[in-house]
């Protein structure tokens, strides 16, 4: 690659990531699409790293507490979409230890489940309490919260109507 076009996309891709956290792999994937060899994408991305606008800790930690805050995500869901980054499983597990508080985890989830409860109303019959309960779980497996933790939250709640 000419030197001017490696400064140039360099450049660039500071702009890039300056704007945003940006993990490794979104990097060498754009340099790669902005027509960086293999190699020229991993030098550059070095570079990047050792200027402090690649940083995938940070990455992580940012991404794990936005989604979890914002988008009110699980922790399952979060660590399967770090995992499609690249990110390794002791760096999403550090960054969630760090970012997520077990207290305010559960407190959120609680906060879900009872704008759920109203919409799966509270049936007498026992063969429709199992369905309500079961699409209200379904629906929390895939906000990414664990099964036995919903189910937990899920029983206190219901018992409590």
């Amino acid at each position: 690659m000419v030197d001017e076009h490696k400064k140039e996309l360099l450049a660039r891709m500071r702009g890039w990531c300056a704007r945003q956290e940006r993990c490794s792999s979104d990097v060498l994937q754009r340099f790669q699409r902005d027509g960086a060899s293999k190699d020229d994408a991993e030098e550059l991305l070095l570079q990047l790293a050792t200027e402090g606008f690649v940083d995938d800790l940070r990455y992580t930690e940012s991404f794990v507490s936005g989604h979890f805050r914002i988008k009110q995500w699980g922790r399952m869901k979060i660590r399967q979409a770090l995992r499609q980054k690249g990110i390794s499983d002791g760096m999403v597990d550090r960054a969630i230890q760090k970012e997520i508080d077990p207290v305010t985890y559960r407190a959120t989830l609680e906060k879900l489940l009872e704008r759920k409860l109203p919409v799966a109303g509270s049936p007498s019959a026992e063969g429709e309490h199992y369905k309500a309960k079961a699409k209200i779980m379904a629906w929390a497996y895939r906000k990414g919260f664990e099964g036995d933790l919903v189910a937990r939250v899920l029983d206190e709640l219901w018992s409590m109507q």
